[in-house]
Parts: C-alpha cells; sequence; structure tokens
C-alpha cells in the first residue's frame, strides 16, 4: 500500500486555497465598489443579467491574467503565493481608495477625470486622506484587505521548499500561451459585448459608473490605460449635421424669447414676468414695479451674489438645526426663499456650480470645466461680461489659492471679471488668520465678509456700479477647522443624536454655528454691531452642493421630525436640495441690524442653479440680445425641472391639466424602482427623453464652441424682432 505524503497534501491544499482566495476575494471585492447596496456612496445603475455577466466576466479575465504572468515569472511556488498576495494588496488598496473618491464625487474614478487632482489642496488633501483611513473601522472597509491578510496567512504556512505542481517547461510555455490566447479572445467578447449586446447609457454623465459596473472593474481601468475611451460621441447621436440645424434644435430650449412653450404644462410663457406671472410673493415695494412689470425692477442697483459652501435647505426645515442659525432665519424672513431649489453639480462641484450660476448652462457631470478650458476655449457670455456692458466693475473673491479650480485663468478669460481677489491678495493685503481666531489652512470667511464689505464702501464712494461674487470655503467636507471646536465646547445634542450620527455629521452640525457668525458678518459689524446692509443693493444666495452627509445620518435626524425612516431616494433629494433666496434690503432698519425687505415670499416651485442667469438678466434688464438662457424665472409661476448631475436624479414638477394644478415629483433616471413614495405615476412622459437631448447638444456646443454662433442668431432675431 502506496504511504500518502500528507505534507504535501497539506501543501497543495494551501497553494488551492491561496490560487481562490486570490480569485475569489478579488472578485468579491468589486461588489464593494460597484454596487449601491454596499457602498452607500454610490448610486449604481439598474443590473441586467448580461451587464453582470459580463462584469464577472471582465473581472475574473483579469485576475487570470495577473496569475497567469505571475505563474511564467516566478518559479518557486512559496514566492508565488508571496507575489499573488502582495498583488492583492495593492487591488484592495485600489478598491479602497475607488470607494473614497465615490463618497466626495458619487461616481467611479475615470482616468480622463486627472484634472480633478490639478488643484493645488494639499492640506485639504491630507485632511481627506486622514479622514478616510477612519472609515477603515468605522465603515468597516478593512474587510476589503481580508484577500491579503488571508493569502499572506497562506504563504506563511506554505512549507518553504515545497513544490506541490510540476509541470515541464515546454508545457508551461504551452498552456501559458494558450491563456494568453484565450484572454485576447476574452478582452474581445467583453468589449464586444460591452458596446453591443448592452443598452448604452446615452449621455456622458455618470458614464464611468456605467462602463465600471458593466465591463468590470479591474479592466475598465486596463482599457483606459490602453487608450479605450468609454466616452460616448454624443454629436453621433443626434440626428443633424450642420451647425445651423444644431442651433435651430437647441433653441427649442432656449426661454430668451417673447413666447415659448413649457414641456411641463404645455403652456405659453415669455421673458417678461408681470406681477400676475409670479408665483408665492407675499410682498413687493410698489417702488420696484414699473407698470406691474418685474423685468427691470432692480436695474441699475449693485448686485452680490453669494456662493454658500456646502448649505443645505434641511439646515432651516429642521427645528433642531434651525435653532443654531438664529441670525440665517431672520434674514430668511426678510427674503425671497426658494423652497424647492436643488443644485445641478457633476464631479467639478464647486466649480460646475459656479459655471451654471455665471453662466445659466450646465456642466456635463464627468470632468472639470474649469479645467477643459486648457484645452478648449470656447466663447460663453456670462453675468460678468453683460455686467461690465452696463459700466459696473465686477470682481470675484474667495479665500483659496488662486490656482485652486483654475479660477485664475477662467475668472478672466472664460467669465471676464474685472478682478479676481484670491488668498494671495488677502495675505498681501495683511489679512492674517491669527487675526481672525481661526486656523485653518485657506483664508477664514471672517475676513472675507469684512474684506467684501469695505470693498463695497470703497466702490460706493467713487460712484461705482458693482457686481461682487463672494465665495465662502467653510464648512468644507470633511468638516474640519471650526473655530468653535474648542475642548470646552458644549456638545450639542448629546441625548438626541450623538451616539447615533458619524462622526462626520456632528463636525458639520457644529459648524452652524460659524456659519450663522459669517452671515452675521456680512451685514453686521461683529465689533460696534452697526449695520453693514449695503444701500441700493440686491444680495442673491445660493448654495453650491450638498452636504454629501450619510444616508443613516440624516435618516435620523428626520426620524426625530417625522415618524418614519427616510427611503434612498428621499435621502438623495434631502442632500441635493440646498439653500437659494434674494434679499432686497430697503431703508427701514430693524433691530437684528438687517433692514427690512423689499422682496417677500417663498417659490414652492422646482428651481435649480442655471434659473439664477436668468433671473438676473431680466431683473437688472440687462443685454438679452447677446445671450440665450435656458431656466425660469426664479420668481414666476412656471413649473421646473432640475437634474442632479451626480447622480442623475431628477427633481420636477408636475402638471393636472383637469384641475390646472401643480404637484412634484422626484425620481432617478437610473434606477427604475427609486421613485418619491414609490409611485411611478404623474411623471412628465417623455422628461427623460427631454433632458438627455438637451444634455447632449449641451456637450456638442461646448466641443464645437457653437455657443458663440448661437448669440449671433440671437442678436439677428432680437433684431428682427424689434425691427
Amino acid at each position: 500500500m502506496k504511504k500518502i505524503d500528507f505534507k504535501k497534501h497539506k501543501n497543495l491544499l494551501l497553494y488551492i486555497a491561496a490560487i481562490g482566495v486570490f480569485f475569489i476575494g478579488n472578485l468579491i471585492n468589486t461588489y464593494f465598489l460597484t454596487t449601491s447596496s454596499l457602498n452607500k456612496y454610490l448610486v449604481s445603475f439598474d443590473r441586467t443579467f448580461v451587464g453582470e455577466l459580463n462584469s464577472l466576466l471582465g473581472n475574473m479575465l483579469i485576475l487570470f491574467v495577473i496569475y497567469l504572468v505571475v505563474f511564467l515569472l516566478v518559479k518557486n511556488q512559496k514566492k508565488r503565493l508571496l507575489t499573488l498576495a502582495i498583488v492583492s494588496f495593492g487591488l484592495n488598496v485600489a478598491i479602497f481608495s475607488l470607494t473614497i473618491f465615490t463618497k466626495y464625487y458619487g461616481t467611479i474614478f475615470s482616468f480622463y477625470s486627472l484634472t480633478l487632482f490639478k488643484n493645488p489642496a494639499v492640506a485639504l488633501g491630507l485632511s481627506i486622506v486622514f479622514e478616510s483611513f477612519k472609515e477603515l473601522i468605522t465603515y468597516y472597509r478593512i474587510i476589503l484587505f481580508i484577500p491579503f491578510a488571508i493569502g499572506l496567512t497562506l504563504f506563511f504556512l506554505f512549507e518553504r521548499d515545497a513544490e506541490v505542481i510540476r509541470l515541464e517547461k515546454n508545457k508551461k510555455l504551452i498552456y501559458s500561451f494558450s491563456g494568453f490566447i484565450l484572454s485576447v479572445l476574452v478582452f474581445l467578447l467583453n468589449l464586444t459585448l460591452f458596446w453591443n449586446s448592452i443598452d448604452n447609457w446615452p449621455i456622458n454623465a455618470n458614464r464611468s459608473t456605467y462602463a465600471a459596473q458593466n465591463v468590470g472593474i479591474y479592466n475598465y481601468y486596463l482599457y483606459e490605460i490602453f487608450g479605450e475611451n468609454f466616452t460616448i460621441d454624443v454629436d453621433k447621436s443626434i440626428p443633424v449635421s450642420t451647425e445651423e440645424e444644431y442651433i435651430e434644435l437647441f433653441d427649442l430650449y432656449n426661454t430668451n424669447k417673447e413666447a415659448y412653450t413649457n414641456f411641463i404644462d404645455k403652456k405659453i410663457y415669455q421673458n417678461k414676468l408681470t406681477l400676475a406671472d409670479t408665483n408665492g410673493i407675499t410682498y413687493i415695494d410698489e417702488s420696484l414695479l414699473k407698470d406691474d412689470l418685474l423685468n427691470g425692477m432692480f436695474e441699475d442697483k449693485n448686485v452680490m451674489i453669494v456662493h454658500l459652501e456646502s448649505l443645505n435647505y434641511f439646515v432651516t426645515l429642521l427645528p433642531e438645526l434651525s435653532k443654531e442659525v438664529p441670525f440665517l432665519n431672520e434674514l430668511l424672513k426678510e427674503s425671497y426663499v426658494l423652497d424647492n431649489f436643488y443644485n445641478s453639480v457633476g464631479v467639478g462641484t464647486s466649480a460646475d456650480a459656479e459655471y451654471t450660476i455665471l453662466s445659466g448652462l450646465q456642466p456635463d457631470g464627468k470632468s472639470t470645466i474649469y479645467w477643459d478650458f486648457l484645452d478648449n476655449k470656447f466663447d460663453i457670455m456670462t453675468l460678468p461680461k453683460l455686467f461690465k456692458d452696463k459700466n459696473y466693475y465686477t470682481e470675484a473673491i474667495h479665500g483659496d489659492t488662486s490656482l485652486f479650480y483654475n479660477r485664475e485663468v477662467v475668472y478672466d478669460e472664460m467669465m471676464g471679471f474685472d478682478n479676481y481677489y484670491s488668498k494671495e491678495d488677502f495675505d498681501r493685503d495683511g489679512y492674517d488668520n491669527d487675526d481672525y481666531d481661526h486656523e485653518n489652512p485657506w483664508l477664514s470667511d471672517r475676513a472675507m465678509m469684512d474684506y467684501v464689505y469695505n470693498r463695497a464702501k470703497a466702490l460706493e464712494q467713487q460712484n461705482q456700479k458693482y457686481f461682487l461674487f463672494p465665495m465662502t470655503i467653510m464648512p468644507h467636507t470633511p468638516y474640519l477647522y471650526d473655530p468653535y471646536d474648542k475642548p470646552n465646547r458644549p456638545q450639542m445634542y448629546s441625548k438626541l443624536w450623538n451616539k447615533e450620527l458619524s462622526g462626520e455629521t456632528l463636525k458639520y452640525i457644529y459648524y452652524l454655528t460659524y456659519y450663522n457668525e459669517i452671515l452675521e458678518r456680512l451685514f453686521v459689524d461683529p465689533v460696534t454691531k452697526e449695520s453693514r446692509v449695503l444701500d441700493n443693493t440686491v444680495y442673491l444666495f445660493y448654495g453650491d452642493h450638498g452636504t454629501n452627509l450619510l444616508n443613516e445620518n440624516l435618516s435620523v435626524m428626520f426620524k426625530n421630525s417625522a415618524t418614519e425612516m427616510l427611503t434612498e431616494i428621499e435621502y438623495r433629494k434631502h442632500n441635493a436640495q440646498v439653500a437659494g433666496f434674494i434679499y432686497v434690503p430697503g431703508n427701514e432698519a430693524l433691530p437684528n441690524g438687517l433692514k427690512k425687505g423689499m422682496l417677500k415670499g417663498s417659490q414652492t416651485l422646482v428651481r435649480t442653479q442655471a434659473d439664477f442667469y436668468r433671473t438676473t438678466i431680466e431683473l437688472f434688464n440687462l443685454d438679452r440680445s447677446k445671450t440665450v438662457y435656458f431656466g425660469t424665472n426664479l420668481l414666476s409661476k412656471e413649473p421646473g425641472y432640475s437634474v442632479n448631475n451626480r447622480i442623475l436624479d431628477i427633481y420636477t414638477n408636475t402638471y393636472d391639466s383637469k384641475t390646472d394644478s401643480y404637484g412634484f415629483k422626484y425620481y432617478s433616471m437610473i434606477n427604475s424602482d427609486k421613485y418619491f413614495g414609490g409611485d411611478k405615476q404623474g411623471v412628465v412622459e417623455g422628461l427623460n427623453e427631454y433632458i438627455i437631448l438637451k444634455k447632449q447638444l449641451g456637450e456638442v456646443f461646448i466641443q464645437k464652441d457653437l455657443y458663440k454662433e448661437w448669440y449671433k442668431k440671437i442678436n439677428e432675431w432680437v433684431n428682427k424682432d424689434a425691427n
């Protein structure tokens, strides 16, 4: 009877187990990135059988090729197991890093989005890295490293000189060569299935998520390295060819017209707004009106558009948070408030918001248009350019370095500001964070509010009309550098929420004290308590993007004010809904340092950031003949919709012709089962196709620089109409 070599069998089992862990463990890890159930920061697309099969095929293929390379290059079998463990570690780190990217950008990373990392943000980057490592424990991401840990353990258990599988050299080469040939064929099959057998997503927003989910995360990046660009050439999907035809088609979306049809209620609207056509105005000073017409009611007034970093609407909606911003509440009482206002940013976040507010155009969602401008010097009409035509001085103000988001270039060449006042200018002029008791890598918003007031007063003394664009920088994720974060600071919500909310959410909540302070500092001197409200000035405020707080955290906060936990689509809605309001101070002083508002009320219909552009043009009577716009007037009774470019959720008004009434729905374009309240009825028919075509046309117009030609056409149309 032949003696069984148990030692050899043990090593053989260890060897097989190590290979199995390498394949199965690293395959399972991909789902911790690409599925919403395992990655709470990502909104993945609806899953299909062919897509899942193709993804599984692609990921297995890459792991197989890696194993073949290791098999050929590493002859010693123990070292082979060590090499596989090291490779697993690299793959595990990569998957973990990619999950962190989804946390801040909501989509899968693409090498074609590398412009995001051009921003010089060492301090912020280190902060994000530090906070991200916490997720290894707090979000159990340590489990991503199980393939490495088990592989390394099996390596140590494997006998040093054991050789459990023996192949002759010629057979080894034949098997390896056959494996590589098979791999090439499977690579071709993988790409063919993706491009031909999967119902491809027709726009480039979130395209990286769609491709990675349906082709396999590992080979998605391999394909990109070798030049495969999963971006769709939307030009080929639009049924026109000449510039004239593009302009004619896109003109269907243009609302800078004497008459146009709204897609939602099919009613006729115009670019002139009468009082009867407004919605939610509870008070308006008669001196603003001209024969019942709101167009031009702010003409020749100074204007300040204030960018509010990470300020969500729910801050004032939840009583527990609202009490932390008493001055903001007082300001809202004197303002016209947008109660259904949503951001439309993509991976460009704050820069996308600025771009939309200042140009009325939507970002594509997949790249940072400020950095894209270096390669494509497209020509657009912006608010700074239109105000300069009316002899306004225009200045953008931000506490970050001038290179961040390429602002130094775009504010001059694309936006047309007279000046950009950045951190370098603050430093040169003696503004120091130490003087403001606020340690941080940028400039404190306390200093910025002082500068804004002083700058406005200096321009007033020169009898110079102005358009100022101050942008707050804090609270900025991950919500560090809070000046009130002292050891003796009272811990709010200790009984109510502290045990259930994440540290990051609590830091955001604590930051509200600072937020309230800087808003008050804009209007009230912090030392003398004298009013800083500027005469003959209109203030417009907008939130740039949501806080991106965790689903379960928002659910906890809302549960305290309601009876049920939020659904996923409700959580996404609250994170996309940002602050937006207009403050028009009059002459009557109030005890809180403000002045009585000349325009008050609330807009319940859906509005988005692009609507600021149209509204500013119409209410300040800027030259409409030089531009086009797509939004609705913020004050009008016209229904609207908004697109979340990060995750492609839609927030829209609905219309019931029988009762002549308007409703509200929100739903996901990429998740067929995600509707508000689970109700799929009542969504505007054809709206998805309408939005997709508009986004495709927007990309083509930027790529071909067609806006410049369109502005000429509009100018011809306006002049013809006037004659």
